[in-house]
């Protein structure tokens, strides 16, 4: 539902319900959903705050500023700091492109969207304070470089994007890739990963398509294995650094549910104007 009402801001209705149901049914949503419920619960709210972002920049409503720091507070409270942060960052960062490249005008009431970003914090502190003292006590603070670059995915990884169990899935206890399955997850369905791809036809008429299409790449990257990653988990951000790198493809399985719903109506709109090679 957060999925629609978020594309329906760019796209025909049909895409708009094509996109919900990808991510709805994407592979990160369904683990998580059953791998550890509070996961899923903290992840599920990300549409939400993408749709209550583009919803205050275009029709300047305070509704959607208490669905957006609802949002956040719910992801925040769901229990899975990861997860929440990333939703967070990933939302700002969202909110900045739309205000910065894609709006010119009424850039002080445009500014408002930040509000909820500086209240999730203080409506949220009955369970931050507690949580930050668990942490100072605990071994997560002292996790090793070692211990991190297992969870960095192979680049070969990104075969799971069509074939999800390419190493093994635990369910049968046949697998054998490098961290968990439930970390790496980065499976939309077959036919939605290629319409993604088909998606970098809109990149120069849609400018959130680059947002999108920058966004999957840079996450994939941070949870591979290369230069990239290496250096930015050497870099020693507190608390960040602490994090499992391969749980950014997160954000990548977003990114492609977004992007798919894009490439959907691409592919139908070149249809009609000319033969293409399927």
């Amino acid at each position: 539902i957060g999925m629609y009402n978020f594309l329906r801001y760019y796209l025909a209705r049909c895409y708009a319900v094509f996109g919900g149901i990808v991510f709805g049914f994407s592979g990160i949503v369904l683990v998580r959903m059953v791998e550890g419920l509070s996961v899923g619960h903290t992840l599920i709210w990300l549409p939400y705050a993408l749709w209550a972002i583009e919803g205050f920049l275009k029709e300047k409503k305070i509704r959607y500023l208490v669905l957006l720091t609802g949002a956040m507070v719910l992801s925040v409270l769901a229990g899975w700091f990861q997860f929440a942060f990333y939703l967070i960052f990933y939302s700002a960062l969202y909110a900045l492109w739309e205000v910065v490249v894609n709006r010119k005008k009424q850039l002080a009431l445009n500014l408002l969207v930040f509000i909820p970003f500086g209240l999730v914090p203080l409506l949220t502190l009955f369970h931050i304070l507690p949580a930050i003292d668990t942490l100072l006590v605990s071994p997560r603070s002292d996790v090793s470089l070692i211990d991190l670059q297992k969870h960095l995915l192979p680049l070969s990884h990104i075969f799971t994007l069509f074939y999800s169990d390419y190493w093994g899935n635990p369910a049968t206890l046949s697998f054998f890739g490098r961290s968990e399955y439930k970390e790496s997850i980065i499976f939309i369905g077959v036919i939605p990963t290629l319409l993604a791809f088909f998606s970098f036809i809109h990149l120069i008429k849609h400018k959130v398509v680059i947002f999108f299409v920058l966004s999957a790449i840079t996450a994939f990257l941070l949870g591979t294995e290369n230069i990239v990653s290496r250096e930015f988990i050497q870099l020693g951000i507190p608390l960040v650094s602490s994090f499992l790198p391969d749980r950014t493809m997160y954000l990548v399985s977003v990114s492609l549910s977004i992007l798919s719903a894009f490439g959907l109506r691409a592919f139908i709109d070149e249809k009609k104007g000319r033969n293409i090679f399927t």
